[in-house]
């Protein structure tokens, strides 16, 4: 009888024991929960306050430039070097996608305000020539070009405090191509051609939001439109604003009448074309000293 009381009472201090643990080891998982939950935010608060900083700073910008069409020149430099000066100031809370986020958007700024400050320099004749009379294109297209930015730049910023990635970009517009339409001579050679306009052989694609990573490429096509090769065209990203085709390398075979250059994007699918226009001279008899007439070497 006393040894069945030992082993009950023994058996009661072991389960009071494992009891105790048991209620250790949940504690424990609690506190690491709860100073887990506590530490998340410390260090996604830093960047959620540095991005609702640079939205904030960059509103601002947006409110003045809207007021003032030329206040751009100025506030577009101010609000890099502030933006530059968040980054610095939130270094240690910031986490590197957060940074990351941050450079950039200043890089865009300051880019912003370098090709605007080409486009602006324009004359009101120049903007004509290369953007078209389209009002979008055309009445206080730099000032408007910056506000649409930098709505841009503030969707994206927007758009990542709630996913943690990017948005696309916006798609381009072409306004104009200048020209829209080139000419080709005969060499009179192997039924060869080369192009007499434009005379540099370069055509300005003109409109907004191009980028250096979305080139269009080009290529020929017949009358009916169907594919005939891949041009050796040369595309090169000269601004946000411009982009320029240079045709110095392309050979023009398999050119015919009614055939044309179609430029294919890679961030919409509304194609651009360029038109090809064939120049012939009428056929020349060339006479030799004898009276006879000799072979024409253009045909």
């Amino acid at each position: 009888m006393r040894l069945k009381q030992q082993a009950t009472v023994h058996g009661a201090v072991d389960e009071r024991a494992r009891n105790k643990a048991l209620t250790a080891v949940f504690t424990m998982r609690r506190i690491g929960t709860a100073l887990a939950l506590l530490i998340l935010p410390l260090t996604s608060c830093g960047a959620t306050d540095a991005i609702a900083d640079a939205v904030s700073q960059i509103e601002l910008t947006q409110k003045v430039i809207q007021r003032e069409s030329s206040a751009w020149r100025n506030e577009l430099p101010q609000l890099q070097l502030r933006l530059n000066s968040l980054i610095e100031q939130q270094q240690g809370k910031l986490t590197a996608d957060a940074k990351q986020i941050l450079a950039d958007t200043s890089n865009d700024v300051r880019s912003l305000a370098q090709e605007t400050v080409t486009l602006a320099g324009l004359t009101a004749e120049q903007l004509t020539a290369k953007f078209g009379t389209e009002a979008r294109c055309n009445i206080d297209f730099a000032r408007s070009r910056v506000s649409a930015d930098l709505t841009t730049l503030v969707e994206r910023l927007k758009f990542w405090q709630q996913h943690h990635n990017l948005p696309p970009w916006p798609p381009h517009s072409v306004c104009q191509i200048t020209p829209d339409n080139v000419e080709l001579r005969t060499t009179g050679l192997n039924e060869g051609w080369s192009m007499s306009l434009p005379t540099d052989k370069v055509v300005g694609v003109y409109g907004y939001n191009f980028r250096s990573d979305a080139v269009p490429a080009v290529e020929l096509q017949d009358r009916t439109g169907n594919k005939l090769r891949d041009s050796k065209v040369s595309v090169s990203y000269v601004t946000q604003y411009q982009m320029n085709l240079n045709f110095g390398s392309e050979d023009f075979s398999q050119i015919a009448p009614g055939a044309r250059y179609v430029l294919r994007w890679p961030d919409q699918p509304d194609p651009n074309a360029i038109s090809v226009t064939l120049i012939k001279p009428a056929d020349l008899k060339l006479w030799t000293s004898a009276g006879q007439a000799a072979a024409d070497p253009g045909r």
